[in-house]
């Protein structure tokens, strides 16, 4: 049988158990709130200091599975890029609806690149391929000028280079543009076919795989949480391990020549395409954020995609010298908190292409293919 003592003492432990639960669950009440509290007070804080959040809507554009080119965009999709309302056409490119068989006079110019031509974080009319258009439209009053946005997010240059292949015979365009970013350097060297999951989303790695959508871009919408991430992205693009930051340093890595041997194909193929087709191709190198916050004087990444063009015998142009001599930071001419291009250099891009084709658009006119009505 059990003594008083030992009731006495079991007691006097179960009693200190549940004083040390009800201790355990009050000093975590009390770190929860004040952890909130300080949450609260950091994003008052930098209310006052740094630009708001990016906004993000669900949802962001949609892609589906292609076997040739790895994925394209959605047609007739009605969606968002970050804010920005995205609407597709039937062909899948942020374009207005265009009859592919062309009747009438006028300019087609058909525009690949990737997200930054598409047009990341800007609406539909701010994009350099509608801007240009608009520019074009100005000079041949009476006659349909189009610049079709063919610009699919994540594309490298060999993928938009198989896409003017797919649709050169169909479009007929008279001018075709590639834009050229530092990212196509890995582009170049994956599979396209591993990019994307059996949804059509993009694959995604860590803890995101089980984090929604929604979760993610309401987490975006705090201040503290995007500091911190765009803090994280500076460290890690600034790292000597990472083979972008060591080609705008000058110093290409051994694995990224084997990119720029596929990018040179694919030019030469656009080249190639061009002379059988007769139409005009410019390429030219977008603007990357890093070289806007620091001077990048040994960069292997426009100096050799001109040189490349040159080689090759491709009309190009760079936008950088031009905004360098304008003026102005990081902040001017990208979009904060997410690095791609804004309306601004958009608008730089629109104009340097029409200060290309404008000298001959006369020409083009009386002799080239006919438009749509």
């Amino acid at each position: 049988r059990c003594s008083a003592a030992d009731r006495n003492g079991r007691g006097a432990a179960e009693a200190s158990q549940g004083l040390s639960m009800r201790d355990l669950v009050k000093n975590l009440a009390a770190l929860l709130i004040g952890l909130a509290a300080a949450f609260i007070l950091a994003e008052i804080a930098l209310s006052w200091l740094i630009p708001p959040p990016l906004h993000y809507i669900y949802p962001q554009p949609t892609h589906q599975r292609d076997m040739e080119l790895g994925w394209i965009m959605r047609p007739g999709q009605g969606t968002y890029t970050i804010d920005k309302p995205v609407r597709t056409n039937s062909f899948g490119f942020r374009s207005p609806e265009f009859d592919p068989h062309r009747s009438g006079k006028g300019l087609r110019v058909l525009c690949l690149g990737d997200s930054n031509t598409f047009g990341n974080g800007v609406s539909q009319d701010e994009t350099y391929p509608a801007q240009l258009q608009m520019l074009l439209a100005s000079r041949i009053p009476g006659a349909a000028a189009e610049a079709i946005n063919a610009g699919i997010g994540g594309y490298g240059t060999t993928q938009e280079v198989d896409l003017l292949t797919r649709m050169a015979p169909l479009l007929s365009p008279d001018v075709v543009t590639i834009g050229f970013y530092l990212n196509d350097l890995g582009d170049a060297v994956r599979d396209n076919l591993e990019i994307l999951d059996e949804t059509g989303e993009e694959k995604r790695l860590g803890f995101k795989r089980f984090t929604p959508y929604r979760l993610i871009y309401l987490l975006k919408r705090s201040r503290l949480v995007t500091l911190v991430y765009w803090r994280f992205r500076l460290l890690r693009s600034g790292s000597e391990r990472d083979p972008l930051h060591q080609v705008l340093l000058g110093r290409t890595p051994p694995a990224y020549e084997e990119s720029w041997r596929r990018i040179e194909d694919a030019l030469s193929r656009a080249r190639d395409l061009a002379r059988a087709r007769g139409f005009r191709l410019i390429v030219f190198p977008v603007p990357t954020g890093q070289e806007f916050l620091e001077d990048r004087l040994e960069e292997q990444y426009r100096s050799r995609f001109i040189t490349l063009a040159e080689r090759l015998g491709i009309e190009h142009f760079d936008p950088t010298p031009r905004m360098k001599a304008l003026g102005g930071s990081f902040e001017r001419y990208f979009i904060t908190w997410d690095g791609h291009i804004n309306a601004r250099t958009h608008r730089l891009i629109a104009a340097s292409l029409y200060e290309m084709l404008a000298p001959a658009i006369p020409e083009a006119r009386a002799a080239g293919p006919e438009a749509p009505r």
